[in-house]
């Protein structure tokens, strides 16, 4: 049943796929409110801008920093708060006893959260660079 309803909207064709899922992911996750939770909540939120502001920047490849540097470039405000949510996503994810003032997860939740929110007008907006 779900097969024929995923063909009928798609014609069979993979519809690309939407990096906001990423933040609704992670705001369900975080609803657990577990050091584990949190952290895998962290780590959406990040994503969920990330992959907006390469598509948009036209980035090639994976590199955080090329990308936060390129968001930067182009709108300062906007690439600082991508470089938090970098810091915090890398704290989250593997540092398993980070230093006192980084292992507050709900306040790092609420913090991603936040950030998240905020940046990811300015980087739905960032004007793809001229292909040259």
């Amino acid at each position: 049943m779900l097969g024929e309803v995923w063909r009928s909207i798609s014609n069979g064709a993979p519809m690309p796929f939407d990096p906001k899922e990423f933040f609704a992911v992670a705001q369900h996750v975080a609803e657990a409110a577990t050091d584990a939770t949190l952290r895998s909540a962290i780590n959406r939120a990040y994503y969920s801008v990330f992959l907006v502001a390469r598509d948009r920047l036209r980035v090639d490849g994976t590199s955080h920093g090329s990308v936060i540097t390129a968001t930067r470039e182009a709108h300062r405000a906007a690439g600082e708060q991508l470089g938090e949510l970098f810091r915090l996503r890398v704290i989250a994810d593997y540092n398993l006893d980070p230093v006192a003032s980084d292992n507050n997860w709900p306040q790092n939740w609420k913090r991603a959260e936040a950030l998240a929110k905020r940046v990811r007008p300015s980087v739905e907006a960032l004007v793809p660079p001229p292909r040259g």
